[in-house]
């Protein structure tokens, strides 16, 4: 179980360190990078180590989307800025993706 919740920690960091909806949602609100981290591994898909591909993309931009709409509202923050900003931050193609780490 601990190796399993290491993994999804893992995938986890590969969808959220790069985000700059999360890095302003913790500017703004003072959340802790690690508080988000553990909330999404309990929102998200088991399976988020998995290789990044083009038909994965658009369901983690959703995810990523709705999961910020979820943190807020559990939070107590306005979503509705961080939604918008999340849904527009990811270009529409992975190779954009990938260029931009």
């Amino acid at each position: 179980a601990d190796v399993k919740h290491g993994w999804k920690m893992i995938g986890s960091l590969r969808v959220l360190w790069f985000s700059k909806a999360i890095r302003l949602l913790m500017k703004e609100t003072g959340a802790k990078f690690s508080e988000i981290v553990e909330a999404w591994v309990a929102y998200a898909d088991p399976d988020w180590g998995r290789p990044l591909f083009h038909a994965e993309f658009d369901e983690i931009q959703r995810s990523l989307t709705s999961f910020i709409g979820y943190y807020c509202e559990r939070n107590r923050i306005e979503p509705d800025f961080f939604v918008t900003f999340a849904r527009r931050e990811f270009p529409s193609h992975e190779a954009d993706y990938r260029r931009s780490l």
